[in-house]
């Protein structure tokens, strides 16, 4: 008997103990026992099982009312049934509302009747509202995801897409939905991270990089990028690594200024030491190096007392070891390891939530240990520590570039994030409690109701775009707006985030100009655009396209209706170029005849380039179509002033010829016959210039290029003699219907002394090298590209020059000493000999001028124009004294740019006008501006001299393309090629007016100088 009381006391005790609650209840429902926490739960005694029906109770998951006969407590006594964690909610004999687990188990007597039931309620209240506010936070996380700035992209463990965030859609510019389903390594091959990718997903260990570059492989214009990397990896239940999160953030500006660094690393301090969060830093030694601000005020210490301790020094031996074994597991594993820790300190126990993580530098070594430490204390006990998540979620979303706010189900606001309020240029005051016809004016209001009402309507996430009306302006802003929900379902808030687009709609409207502009440039230059899509073969076409077919767009919908106006010479090489660029991959690059409906003949060029898709099926065609029959003219035309020509070739000592693509040769002077060294040219011609090749694939390396670029310039490679010897041979020409027609110079004895200077050169640089390895080498390898090229468009100057000056000068000696011998015609032939190395020398002035401009830096700076203008006037006029001209410029004209580039456009421009109104007793020549032009100064140098067709406007700023002959006018035809690389250098653009017999006027844009 005495066990026994000792028995049913320490149960007694154990039942009291417990967090349940525990009633025992005999077969006629009186509670014959129940514990201390079954007290508290229910707010009193319960006698018996009529007293516990008495309390309202409804289902958590339908919130259906429960009546005594459903309880689980009186299926167990009546029916014998067996209830475990039923979750129901409850109000107490206090009024308190509380969910409970609740379970009832039926007690037996040895002869198997019911003799009563034991009931366990669980009170999950607080974790219940925890489960809650966790939702909250997810619904949170997710919207942070797609709004933040951070680059976050989520893929499968085959690197294939499934999702990403807004930002690193945008830094790619791309919408979030292009990457789904596509694979990493397809848009971005890169081996070396795809090898980093494989060993995250083989070994399950995160990657983190620091300053990684990249290199966008469709826009290398960018330049290199540098970004900070985390490859996370995502493990199943059976831990096998399922997915990759991969986050990046874009450093490159850090990487490039020290100052940025600088600012970076005051601002991570800044963050740190107003963390709510105790954050330290220790060595590999476990000495403390760093400890914010928080952790200094825990300890009541200084950091210059803190430096250099270790856990020893700081807490008592036995928790120090503790917290030491964790810091040397995350060390020793290398991983970020979570624990948490408790300390006994005056005020009682506290417990922390430590994340420790090894520290590596750039080259992934690892060099200390952080942990960032959560006084979890209050968390576990209150609900402070809500307020503190919440704290930390203001934060975040207060630093966020997105305007984030919230409203009640009356469109109420009850939170603006720090961007929403400058947005508003309002404070909490003036915002919260309020609604949005308090704020916006009624228009603006009604539009924000409606969509708010959309969204609560349809119970999912809406973007709108809407235009709201701010104090510095008018705004764009793409809103996302989604309904915050309970645990049942429903909801109780409406959530925004809205992002300014403001600067992206200016975009898209200067874009719909600079369209405008290309249909413009595209009808100025008589080129047209056509898509053709494969699966419909339909043909959707640019206005300039009708009209140089001279049909409208309907009449020539479909292939088979343009293959109607194509020349019927000419459809079944254009239908077998088509086929070849869908099918075989060849380029699409022609020039064929059309036939318009007037019986007019046209010779067109045509180029296109086919998409596909990822199995190589041609999906569409894009290309031009340009009108090309003056060219064509202007070819034939050129082709009779060569014939007329040609004594002075046969003459030269500069190498010249021509040839078929295959390499048979049609003309070579006497030049080329001595560089292969056969006895005359007629040998020469019936060698076929494929075997004049020492290496086969510089031959077709050139006639790539001549294919792709109808010429090529400097092209060197090395010929076999007759003879058997290795020249080094240097071309340049042009490919002209089918036909190959260039210069070639011998230079093998320069690039032997080249080869040497390389030689003594590289020996220096090695020794350079060595001393300078830390110099970056992408500045080096710039510099030496510089030079190089310096010194061989130099070199090519002197040597052409040389052979110009032996010409020049014996034709010279010719005439003075010699031309009584010579008949009048030989005397002209040696007259014409000369001018001809005239022009070709100052070609070679206007060619090296071009070089320059194209290498040359633009530094910009004010220009004043019209001094510049007005010196180049006066230096004119005392060169030609005798010359009636009236000049007029115009004042006060400044502009942005390079002043040795402008010069040289002013000089062309003027001095083209001081030439070609030259046959006028009275010249008049203008400069002057015509306004501005979209945002920039347009500038014109007016004549009344010769003038052209307009027609031909399209040729005088292409390279060597003259409208007048040189023994009319002097001249290269260099100048205008050259002022227009100028301009477009500067983002500008030249254009020009004529009619013939009444001038000219050349306008071009720079920016003006305010």
């Amino acid at each position: 008997m005495e066990n026994e009381n000792i028995n049913g006391e320490l149960l007694g005790s154990v039942c009291d103990s417990l967090p349940v609650g525990i009633l025992v209840l005999n077969g006629e429902g009186r509670v014959k026992y129940r514990n201390a926490s079954a007290d508290r739960l229910w707010g009193g005694g319960l006698q018996d099982l009529a007293a516990y029906h008495e309390i309202k109770g409804w289902r958590a998951s339908t919130g259906e009312r429960i009546a005594p006969t459903d309880r689980a407590s009186f299926r167990a006594i009546t029916k014998g049934e067996t209830t475990l964690n039923e979750e129901i909610v409850v109000e107490n004999l206090s009024g308190e509302r509380k969910t409970i687990l609740n379970s009832a188990i039926p007690m037996r007597d040895p002869s198997g009747n019911i003799a009563g039931a034991v009931v366990v309620d669980e009170d999950i209240t607080e974790r219940k509202r925890a489960e809650e506010e966790a939702l909250k936070g997810k619904e949170l996380l997710e919207t942070l995801f797609k709004s933040i700035d951070l680059l976050i992209a989520y893929m499968d463990s085959g690197f294939n897409f499934i999702q990403v965030n807004r930002a690193y859609a945008e830094a790619d510019g791309k919408a979030p939905d292009f990457y789904p389903g596509k694979n990493h390594f397809d848009l971005y091959p890169d081996p070396e991270n795809e090898i980093i990718f494989r060993r995250v997903v083989a070994t399950g260990v995160p990657a983190y990089f620091y300053a990684r570059p990249f290199v966008y492989p469709h826009a290398p214009e960018r330049g290199v990028t540098y970004w900070d990397l985390t490859v996370q990896p995502v493990k199943g239940p059976e831990g096998r690594v399922t997915g990759l999160v991969l986050s990046l953030i874009d450093v490159t500006k850090h990487i490039k200024t020290d100052e940025a660094l600088k600012e970076s690393e005051e601002r991570l301090r800044a963050v740190l030491d107003n963390m709510g969060n105790l954050v330290y830093m220790r060595d590999l030694e476990g000495r403390l190096v760093f400890m914010n601000k928080y952790g200094q005020a825990f300890f009541k210490k200084t950091m210059g007392e803190l430096y250099g301790t270790t856990v020893f020094e700081l807490f008592p031996r036995e928790t120090a070891e503790v917290f030491d074994a964790s810091d040397k597991l995350a060390l020793r594993e290398e991983r970020t390891v979570e624990v948490e820790e408790e300390l006994e300190l005056k005020e009682g126990r506290r417990y922390f939530l430590t994340i420790k993580f090894p520290l590596k530098n750039a080259a992934g070594k690892t060099y200390g240990l952080c942990g960032v430490v959560t006084d979890v204390t209050v968390l576990k006990k209150t609900d402070e520590a809500l307020k503190e998540s919440e704290a930390r979620l203001r934060s975040i979303l207060d630093n966020m570039g997105n305007a984030v706010y919230l409203k009640d189900l009356n469109e109420r606001y009850v939170y603006g994030n720090r961007r929403f309020l400058e947005f508003l240029k309002l404070n909490e005051a003036d915002v919260y409690g309020k609604t949005i016809f308090d704020i916006y004016p009624e228009e603006m209001a009604r539009v924000i109701h409606e969509h708010d009402s959309a969204v609560l309507m349809a119970g999912q996430r809406l973007e709108f775009e809407e235009r709201l009306a701010l104090a510095e302006g008018e705004r764009f802003f793409l809103s996302i707006r989604f309904p915050l929900k309970d645990t049942r379902g429903e909801a109780y808030a409406i959530c925004g985030v809205s992002t300014d687009i403001t600067d992206i709609k200016k975009t898209e409207e200067a874009l719909k100009k600079s369209e405008a502009r290309l249909r413009e440039a595209q009808r100025i230059g008589r080129m047209g655009a056509w898509n053709v899509d494969i699966a419909r073969d339909r043909i959707e076409q640019t206005d300039e396209v009708a009209r140089i077919l001279g049909r409208s767009a309907e009449e020539v919908d479909t292939t088979g209706k343009f293959m109607e106006a194509v020349h019927p010479e000419d459809r079944g090489f254009v239908s077998a170029s088509v086929n070849d660029a869908l099918y075989a991959g060849k380029p699409y690059s022609i020039d064929f005849r059309i036939i318009r409906p007037d019986n007019e003949v046209r010779f067109v060029h045509s180029e296109g380039e086919v998409e596909r898709d990822p199995s190589g099926r041609p999906l569409r065609m894009r290309g031009t179509v340009q009108d090309v029959t003056e060219l064509k003219t202007a070819a034939r035309r050129l082709e009779e002033s060569e014939r007329k020509y040609r004594g002075l070739v046969e003459n030269s000592i500069v190498a010249v010829f021509t040839s078929t693509l295959d390499g048979q040769f049609l003309y070579v002077n006497e030049a080329m016959v001595r560089i292969y060294e056969f006895g005359s040219a007629e040998e020469l011609k019936y060698e076929n210039a494929v075997k004049r090749f020492k290496n086969p694939a510089d031959r077709e390396r050139m006639i790539g290029i001549l294919k792709e670029l109808g010429r090529v310039e400097g092209f060197e490679f090395e010929g076999i003699t007759k003879k058997g010897n290795i020249r080094n041979i240097l071309i340049m020409g042009r490919l002209y219907e089918g036909v190959f027609s260039g210069m070639a110079l011998d230079i093998t004895e320069r690039k032997r002394m080249e080869n040497e200077v390389r030689r003594l050169n590289a020996e220096l640089e090695q020794r350079v090298e060595d001393r300078t390895r830390e110099l970056k080498k992408t500045a080096e390898d710039l510099s030496s590209a510089n030079r190089e090229m310096e010194t061989f468009t130099y070199s090519v100057a002197h040597d052409l020059r040389s052979p110009l000056r032996l010409i020049d000068g014996f034709s010279m000696v010719l005439l003075k000493k010699h031309g009584e011998r010579l008949d009048r015609e030989g005397q002209d032939h040696l007259e014409r000999i000369r001018g001809a190395v005239k022009r070709m020398g100052a070609l070679i002035d206007d060619l090296l001028n071009l070089s320059y401009v194209l290498r040359a830096e633009v530094s910009y700076g004010t220009v004043n124009l019209s001094g510049m203008a007005s010196a180049i006037i006066t230096d004119m006029k005392k060169s030609d004294p005798e010359r009636k001209a009236e000049m007029t410029v115009q004042e006060g004209l400044k502009a942005r740019g390079d002043e040795r580039l402008i010069r040289m456009v002013l000089e062309n421009l003027i001095g083209n006008a001081w030439k070609y109104s030259s046959k006028r007793e009275v010249s008049h020549i203008e400069f002057g501006s015509a306004g501005p032009l979209n945002g920039t100064g347009v500038y014109y140098v007016r004549d009344d001299g010769v003038g052209f067709r307009m027609e031909e406007a399209w040729s005088i700023f292409e390279p060597f393309h003259r409208l007048r002959s040189a023994d009319e006018f002097p001249g290269t035809g260099v100048g205008l090629s050259t002022v227009r690389r100028i301009i477009e250098r500067h983002g500008g653009r030249i254009w020009a007016e004529s009619e013939p017999g009444k001038g000219s006027v050349f306008f071009f844009t720079l920016e003006k100088e305010d």
